[in-house]
């Protein structure tokens, strides 16, 4: 029987939000942010012992990051560019072209070398401030640069119109501040998800749907989400847009160790509320984070007024309104708001797109399902009025 929500006590309601906040960072495959992050490392460093064998010059490097538990290792493996660079490498083993030059050969090295010497990138924000803002202008940091090429690379491709805004002080202060209002309103979810951002881009650019709000850049781009610049007007939608693709980046480096999918992009479903169909890893990463972000609306609602004082209430300052906004959803449809968008895809992910799923996918989709059946009391936000 759904539990309605009137018959939700404050103190109760506060218990089922906080279980769901931590059901969703304990599973050891899906929402261990640590376990994931080790399990990436470790495919990494696997990885460049295999690099080393056809590039001798990554033999010092590879033997120095071998180490289990090596914080070394895990700074120059949160690096984007070593993350793009290391897809990249795995790419050209497989195809039979990995040979000098490369340029982990370049990069790898004097990565370690910067980080030995107390390196640290120009603006940076978040948790003991590592995640790193993007400049406008052609950094003078060789790695930031080399990220700035490829994403100008990939605009070229038609991949990413991205036309970078350069961070101000005041920019750079709510993204803080939004970071410290997920982690605070999410502390065990909205924590998670930010673990898995290692840069932050902030641009204006056009998508298929109309001007970009936000992105992540998968594996093109790995670790590195990008965000318009009126996007971080209202913190709560910025807070948003943050775990929205946060965890995008974190299903990512799930999946660099274990497929979802049997069927790859080649296979494209109808979306109601869509244009365009949509591929099967598409449509499991937006549940993904459809189920989270009924998880941060309902918290928003419940808790939401004791945040205030802080980062200002959840209203105003949003000229366009998207289904997991907390400031301005959607007004009207069957598919308005990320709830109902989650409730279909699960849907159809357990039914009649579940043979497009790896074991592995059914059992990230029956885990997502379960959470989001424990926040039935906040299914009415389906229904916007």
């Amino acid at each position: 029987m759904t539990i309605q929500p009137n018959l939700l006590t404050p103190t109760s309601a506060e218990r089922v939000l906080a279980a769901a906040d931590q059901a969703f960072v304990t599973h050891p495959v899906f929402g261990d942010s640590t376990r994931i992050r080790r399990r990436a490392l470790a495919r990494y460093q696997f990885g460049l012992e295999l690099f080393a064998e056809h590039l001798e010059r990554l033999g010092p490097s590879a033997r120095l990051l071998a180490a289990d538990d090596s914080p070394l290792a895990e700074c120059v493996f949160r690096e984007p560019v070593v993350r793009m660079l290391m897809e990249e490498g795995f790419d050209r083993l497989e195809a039979g072209a990995l040979a000098t030059p490369d340029e982990l050969e370049e990069f790898l090295p004097e990565l370690i070398r910067s980080i030995e010497a107390g390196r640290h990138h120009d603006k940076s924000v978040g948790p003991d401030s590592s995640v790193w803002i993007w400049p406008k202008a052609p950094s003078s940091d060789p790695l930031e640069r080399r990220l700035q090429e490829r994403s100008a690379e990939l605009a070229d491709r038609g991949d990413a119109g991205l036309n970078r805004v350069d961070p101000d002080e005041r920019m750079l202060a709510r993204l803080d501040a939004a970071m410290t209002l997920l982690s605070a309103v999410l502390p065990n979810a909205g924590a998670s998800a930010l673990e898995h951002v290692g840069s932050i881009c902030i641009v204006g650019a056009e998508s298929e749907d109309g001007t970009l709000l936000s992105a992540s850049g998968g594996d093109l781009l790995p670790s590195t989400v990008f965000i318009a610049p009126q996007q971080m007007d209202n913190l709560w939608d910025a807070a948003g847009h943050l775990l929205h693709e946060g965890l995008h980046l974190k299903l990512f480096d799930v999946v660099r160790t274990g497929a979802i999918v049997s069927a790859g992009d080649d296979v494209e479903v109808a979306i109601p509320w869509r244009h365009v169909r949509w591929s099967i890893p598409r449509v499991i990463f937006s549940f993904h984070v459809y189920v989270h972000m009924v998880l941060f609306k309902a918290t928003t609602e419940v808790l939401g007024e004791r945040f205030h004082d802080r980062f200002g209430p959840p209203a105003g300052n949003v000229d366009r309104g998207h289904a997991m906004s907390v400031v301005r959803p959607l007004a009207s449809g069957p598919y308005a708001s990320g709830v109902a968008r989650a409730e279909y895809l699960g849907a159809q992910l357990e039914g009649p797109w579940a043979h497009h799923l790896t074991d592995s996918g059914k059992a990230l989709t029956r885990w997502l399902l379960e959470i989001m059946a424990t926040l039935s009391p906040w299914t009415h936000l389906a229904n916007p009025t």
